[in-house]
C-alpha cells in the first residue's frame, strides 16, 4: 500500500507490515465480513473506518500480537464483541494467546468482561491451567469473586478441571475457598465431584 512521499504510513500499511497480508487474511472470515457490512450500514459511513475495531477481534483470535498492537494504536474498540459476545480479550484468553492478552490489558481492555454465558477470561485461564494468564489478569484488576456459568468462580473452574497450579495461584492471590456455586458447592466439593465423574468414566 503506497503513501504520499514523506507521509507516515497509514494504519492499514502498518497492519500489513505486521502481519503480511493481515487485512485480507483476517477479513477472509465470513463472520468478519458480515460484521463489517453490518457495522458500515448501521453507522452510514465507509466500512474502512471501522476496520481497526473489527480486525482487533480477528487479530486476538489468530494470536497476531504485532498486528493487534498497531490496531490498538489506531483506535481499535477493545470491547467490540463478535456474534458469541466475545471481546478481543476473551478470544485471546480462550485461545491461550498471552502476548495478545497482555497487549489488550495494557491498552485498557476490561479484565472482567464476560461472554454470553457469563464466563470471564479469568475462568478460561483457570480451566486451562494458564498461570501466566491468571497473573496478568489479576494484575490488571480481574475480580477473584466474579462468577460465570453455574455461579462458578475461577477457583471453581480450576478445581473442576483439575488444574492444581491454577488452584494454588488463585489461593495465593486470595480466592475464597469457601465460595459456593449455584448448587451450593465450594471448590473442594467441585473438585471431588469432577474426580468421581472421571473415575466412573474410566
Amino acid at each position: 500500500m503506497r503513501t504520499r512521499a514523506g507521509a507516515p504510513p497509514t494504519w492499514q500499511a502498518r497492519v500489513q507490515a505486521a502481519g503480511g497480508n493481515g487485512i485480507q487474511a483476517c477479513l477472509s472470515s465470513a463472520a468478519a465480513l458480515r460484521l463489517r457490512r453490518r457495522t458500515a450500514v448501521h453507522a452510514n459511513c465507509p466500512a474502512d473506518l471501522h476496520l481497526p475495531r473489527l480486525l482487533s477481534l480477528q487479530a486476538a483470535l489468530c494470536g497476531k500480537d504485532e498486528m493487534l498492537g498497531v490496531l490498538i494504536a489506531a483506535g481499535a474498540d477493545l470491547e467490540q464483541r463478535d456474534a458469541s459476545s466475545f471481546t478481543p480479550l476473551l478470544l485471546a484468553a480462550a485461545r491461550g494467546h498471552i502476548p495478545c492478552l497482555r497487549l489488550l490489558l495494557a491498552g485498557g481492555a476490561q479484565p472482567d468482561a464476560a461472554d454470553a454465558s457469563g464466563k470471564t477470561a479469568l475462568c478460561n485461564a483457570a480451566e486451562a491451567g494458564r498461570v501466566d494468564m491468571l497473573r496478568a489478569l489479576l494484575d490488571a484488576g480481574a475480580g477473584l469473586g466474579a462468577t460465570g456459568p453455574e455461579g462458578r468462580t475461577a477457583l471453581h473452574a480450576a478445581a473442576a478441571a483439575g488444574q492444581e497450579a491454577a488452584v494454588h495461584a488463585l489461593l495465593a492471590a486470595g480466592a475464597d475457598v469457601d465460595a459456593k456455586d449455584a448448587r451450593d458447592r465450594c471448590a473442594v466439593l467441585v473438585a471431588l465431584a469432577s474426580s468421581w465423574a472421571a473415575a466412573s468414566a474410566a
